[in-house]
């Protein structure tokens, strides 16, 4: 064999090689391209349901709200009765007249705020007054 006939020989194999190589990549990306497609089709796909669980959520809770407010909507309308000394149901006396001493707790909280607040108040004309003096 000549040394032409090998180098076409040669040329010939690296050709195909590379032909093989060109194909393999072309390949490999395809694989990726589409891994990569599917995954994003998953991650939207979960996003979606991400999205209408939060929206579920959100509501369902907005309608617990609504239904605590209602319930204190109707303490409130029983608690009226028993302080307007209307009969109510037995079983409700016991937390009426725990809010009851509650109200009393708070009032006598109150009284002695406006205590507090009538003794810091002569204090604080006295100290205006001496300050008033050392001016003059």
């Amino acid at each position: 064999m000549s040394i032409k006939e090998s180098i076409s020989k040669i040329a010939k194999n690296v050709s195909n090689n590379a032909s093989s190589v060109a194909k393999t990549v072309s390949s490999s990306a395809n694989n990726v391209i589409k891994t990569v497609e599917d995954s994003a089709s998953v991650v939207a796909k979960k996003s979606g349901e991400l999205v209408e669980l939060s929206k579920l959520t959100i509501s369902a809770n907005s309608e617990k709200a609504k239904i605590e407010e209602i319930y204190a909507e109707i303490g409130k309308v029983v608690y009226d009765k028993f302080k307007a000394n209307i009969y109510i149901d037995p079983d409700l006396l016991d937390k009426c007249n725990e809010v009851k001493s509650i109200e009393s707790d708070i009032e006598d909280m109150n009284v002695k705020i406006l205590e507090l607040k009538k003794q810091k108040q002569p204090a604080e004309d006295a100290a205006s007054n001496v300050v008033t003096e050392e001016i003059k």
